[in-house]
């Protein structure tokens, strides 16, 4: 039973990782103004990233840090990331519409 959990939790966690990024293609191209090619080498070079660092983490987690200490650094670097996230983006309520205007507060 417990495995199961495990098992979809972990494919929970994927699905939603491709929601975030679907998402953020939307946002780069939108918000930000990038093209269709600088958002797919953005995300590719992250995604890239992303898999290599596993097995380095993996092996930083089984052999110096424990696991109480990998999650607190990556959780706090997760909250750093989504805070930078948080702080490039334009106001949401920018006019009395609560439309948001690129960026653009007047």
């Amino acid at each position: 039973m417990k495995s199961s959990v495990r098992i979809y939790a972990l494919l929970l966690a994927d699905v939603l990782v491709l929601y975030a990024s679907f998402e953020m293609q939307d946002y780069l191209t939108d918000v930000w103004g990038l093209s269709f090619t600088h958002v797919a080498v953005i995300l590719n070079i992250w995604n890239g990233i992303s898999r290599v660092l596993q097995p380095l983490f993996l092996f930083a987690v089984s052999t110096f840090l424990g696991n109480f200490r990998m999650l607190v650094i990556s959780s706090s670097s997760y909250t750093l990331g989504i805070w930078l996230l948080f702080m490039s983006a334009p106001p949401v309520f920018a006019n009395a519409t609560g439309t948001c205007k690129q960026g653009n507060t007047h």
